[in-house]
């Protein structure tokens, strides 16, 4: 829907006069394909099924009406510099109507607002006079950790034990917008030790600054053998990714994609067909799906290169 303030005076005229807005009414047949469609999105306990993402950025419109629940005030926000603010106050005759909208009234004038606690959706009404439809909390700065901190509050502290990086890891994320991190990860299976354990390497290296991380860790399972400690690699790889996107609040958008080099074509094969159907008895497919995982958290494309073993 387009904005009425978007169209010229003459537009809107124009198009009031000559054109008469239908009043919807929609049949029985339409709110059950509603309700078809929501169920496409919200479980049936009204919840979605995934939660959603991170608040990437603010929408292209400023906020322009604000409410402060402490004192129970509202005003409109002026983005001109040093300019003062109309404050509201709630109508001494205010009655919540049916669809829960409350009347204020305008009151003053200040260079200094109240502390904005609400964002609040409103509808003008007078000059002196509006109806507040919605109110939103104004959420909270993000936390920005360090990538130090972001892998200690992991689950596995086992995992990184043995993970190391130049720095304080900062470079990471530089070299992700930047297009020159490099990953190279490889399982290690050796039966003639114990055929209940693998373990992996990896390194992400950036070409441009010569810095790096490197990371091992073993895991011990039924299942092990060497296809095994060739995907361990790859989790390993992508939760440093996970890590070093968590510690920024910046748009990922726009990141190129990265570059890893793998020895095992089954790897490279799987993560080059996100949304492949797996066979019933495919071979590490708990590894396989949890990696499918890590790749739609991250957002951004990683491209695979086979390098001989």
């Amino acid at each position: 829907t387009l904005r009425k303030e978007y169209l010229s005076e003459d537009r809107i005229q124009s198009v009031e006069e000559h054109h008469r807005y239908p009043i919807e009414r929609p049949t029985t047949s339409d709110f059950g394909l509603w309700r078809t469609a929501l169920f496409t999105v919200f479980s049936k306990t009204s919840t979605l099924y995934r939660p959603l993402g991170k608040y990437l950025r603010h929408p292209p419109l400023s906020y322009e009406w604000l409410y402060s629940s402490s004192n129970d005030l509202l005003f409109r926000h002026s983005s001109a510099p040093s300019s003062s603010v109309a404050i509201y106050v709630k109508s001494p005759s205010a009655s919540v109507s049916r669809r829960n909208a409350v009347h204020f009234t305008f009151s003053c004038t200040a260079v200094d607002p109240p502390v904005a606690t609400h964002h609040a959706s409103v509808t003008s009404l007078t000059d002196s006079s509006v109806t507040v439809h919605s109110f939103a909390l104004v959420p909270s700065p993000p936390t920005v950790l360090s990538l130090q901190e972001v892998i200690d509050s992991f689950e596995d502290h086992t995992m990184w034990d043995r993970f190391s990086f130049d720095e304080d890891g900062s470079w990471l994320l530089h070299a992700l917008l930047n297009g020159t991190l490099i990953i190279v990860h490889d399982g290690s299976y050796m039966p003639q030790l114990t055929s209940q354990a693998c373990s992996c390497g990896f390194v992400l290296y950036c070409s441009s600054t010569d810095k790096r991380a490197i990371g091992s860790f073993a895991e011990e399972s039924d299942n092990a053998d060497n296809y095994r400690g060739e995907w361990l690699g790859s989790i390993g790889a992508l939760q440093v990714l996970l890590a070093v996107i968590s510690t920024t609040s910046v748009s990922l958008d726009a990141i190129p994609p990265v570059q890893a080099h793998c020895d095992n074509m089954g790897v490279i094969n799987h993560n080059h067909n996100l949304t492949r159907s797996l066979p019933e008895k495919q071979a590490q497919a708990d590894l396989i799906r949890l990696c499918r995982e890590y790749h739609r958290r991250l957002g951004f494309s990683i491209e695979y290169h086979h390098v001989k073993g």
